[in-house]
Order: C-alpha cells, then sequence, then structure tokens
C-alpha cells in the first residue's frame, strides 16, 4: 500500500511556470512543531498568485535499540497511537500540498490541503509494553505501520519586518485543522509474551480508519521573483 500511494503522488504532482513578478516564487521552511519529536522535515513550495503547490518530506531517526515503551493513559493509551513518542520507531515520509492564499482584505490567511504518505518501522528489537487498557507484551519485535493521511488546514503567514519588501524574506506561519488518517499495521513477535502467554513468531495485522486534529508552525525563507515595491 505505501508503494500505491507513492506512485498516486508521482502521477499527481503539477507543475508550473514562474514569471519575473512579486506574485511567483519560491518559499522553503520546516515545521517547528515537527522537530520537537526529531521529525527532521523540509516543506518547498511554488509559488504562483494566489495558489501554492508544494512537496513535503521528512525523516524520523530511531533514537534507541530496545526498551520499555511507556503508555500512555486516557484516550491516547492505544500503543498505535504513540509513534511520535515511541523511540524505537524510525520513519519516512512523502506528502504533496496545496494552499490558497486568502485576498488582503481578508487578513494574511490561507486554506491548504496536505496529502501524506508515511512509513514507521524497526526491526528485531526487545520491547517491553504495558498501558492501564491491558495491553502488554515483552519480547523481540519487528513492526511496520504505513498511513496514508488527509488534512485541511486554515492559517496566517507573516513576513518578518525587517525583510518584508525584499526579495528574499523570512516568514513565520501558524495553522491548524482537521483531517483523517488511514493506518495500516504488520507487527511481529518473533519470540517472547503476548497477553502472558509464551508466543514464536506470531504475526498480527490492523487496519485502521482515524479522525486527527492538527496545530503546527512553521518558519522558512520567502524567495520572489522581484522585491516587493509599492
Amino acid at each position: 500500500m505505501f508503494g500505491r500511494a507513492l506512485i498516486l503522488l508521482a502521477i499527481v504532482v503539477p507543475t508550473t511556470s514562474m514569471a519575473n513578478d512579486p506574485t511567483r516564487g519560491l518559499r522553503l521552511s520546516t515545521e517547528v512543531t515537527q522537530l520537537y519529536f526529531v521529525n527532521i522535515n523540509v516543506h518547498v513550495q511554488r509559488v504562483r498568485a494566489r495558489h501554492t503547490w508544494g512537496l513535503l518530506a521528512a525523516y524520523r531517526p530511531s533514537l534507541r535499540q530496545s526498551g520499555e515503551v511507556n503508555g500512555m493513559v486516557g484516550f491516547f493509551s492505544g500503543y498505535t497511537l504513540q509513534n511520535h513518542a515511541n523511540w524505537l520507531y524510525q520513519s519516512a515520509t512523502l506528502g504533496l500540498t496545496w494552499r490558497y492564499e486568502l485576498p488582503e482584505a481578508s487578513g494574511a490567511g490561507f486554506l491548504e490541503t496536505d496529502l501524506l504518505v508515511r512509513h514507521w518501522w524497526f526491526d528485531r528489537k526487545v520491547v517491553r509494553y504495558n498501558n492501564e487498557l491491558g495491553d502488554q507484551f515483552d519480547g523481540l519485535r519487528s513492526e511496520e505501520q504505513d498511513v496514508l493521511a488527509l488534512r485541511l488546514l486554515a492559517g496566517g503567514i507573516s513576513r518578518l519586518p525587517s525583510t518584508s519588501k525584499a526579495r528574499n524574506a523570512l516568514f513565520i506561519e501558524a495553522y491548524g485543522g482537521i483531517g483523517v488518517r488511514m493506518k495500516w499495521l504488520r507487527m511481529t513477535t518473533h519470540h517472547g509474551i503476548v497477553s502472558d502467554e509464551p508466543v514464536m513468531e506470531l504475526t498480527t495485522t490492523d487496519q485502521r480508519i482515524l479522525p486527527t486534529l492538527h496545530l503546527g508552525m512553521r518558519l522558512g525563507l520567502d524567495r520572489r521573483r522581484s522585491a516587493v515595491v509599492e
């Protein structure tokens, strides 16, 4: 499924041309909120008047070779909902974005749609887990999760005052929105204990659809074809 999603992204990538005017250019940014989870990301956007197309890529390295994953409590207590806090995992992400920038009379705002595919995995690591719902395992495991996500966002963008009229301007933007994601799971316990039962080469698979909420902030560089002239 992950491979099919990548092919879909490659097919629908749009191409545009740029002219020598300040309404067209390129933007390069990173999501600061993702950097907190060591998800190293870059977002490249091509601007054409009020419409913007972009490509997003990210990589999150694994920071642990084995150990216990601390179970969260409440609504987010499920093991498969804790990927960003599970440092055994590494992940790779690729996505397409489209944005419409609202007229200035409405403020410096935008509407954005993102389509993302992400692959989470680790191979043959000793993992211990136990949460309040009674889910528990302890053993040598390999895991994979493929995610296809759609995000609908709204936000605002501000060019920093010292560079607001320059050809190359720094900017900051904040966004929020809703989304939905589909997850395909494959988890194998090579040997260990699952729910108090000894197992060997036990593989479980699952598929889930989950609603999502999003809040974030980006920092970046806005490169226009020419400086802004008033």
